[in-house]
């Protein structure tokens, strides 16, 4: 599971099979995606799944973690889709991540940022 920040934009990837041959293949129709909180079984939001130009079987879903859309920090979430591919449906977590105030790289530039300046304090 990743961390990230709330308000961030997550992009997540998936395919779709054909359950006979398993080859990649479009879905029927557009796939269907749910953001779930924690335990609860009611979905928070249901990001639009949109297919990559040119590409078979390959979709994408973007999520903006924001605070509007009613993430929190301190939460965890599923990320599910679920898509019928001749005429068989099939479910599956494509990700999961917390949020929290910061990322890792917020805070590695910040360190970075001490760093400058207690390497200039060394030579001053």
């Amino acid at each position: 599971m990743t961390t990230r920040k709330l308000g961030d934009t997550i992009i997540l990837d998936f395919t779709t099979h054909n359950p006979s041959t398993g080859a990649v293949s479009d879905a029927d129709s557009t796939p269907t995606s749910e953001v779930f909180e924690d335990e609860n079984d009611t979905a928070i939001l249901t990001p639009t799944v949109t297919k990559r130009t040119g590409k078979i079987g390959n979709y994408r879903v973007t999520i903006v973690a924001s605070a509007g859309n009613g993430f929190e920090v301190g939460k965890s979430y599923n990320v599910i889709v679920q898509a019928t591919v001749n005429s068989i449906t099939a479910k599956a977590r494509i990700g999961a991540f917390t949020l929290d105030e910061k990322r890792i790289s917020d805070i590695n530039d910040s360190l970075s940022k001490h760093d400058k300046k207690m390497t200039a304090l060394k030579f001053v």
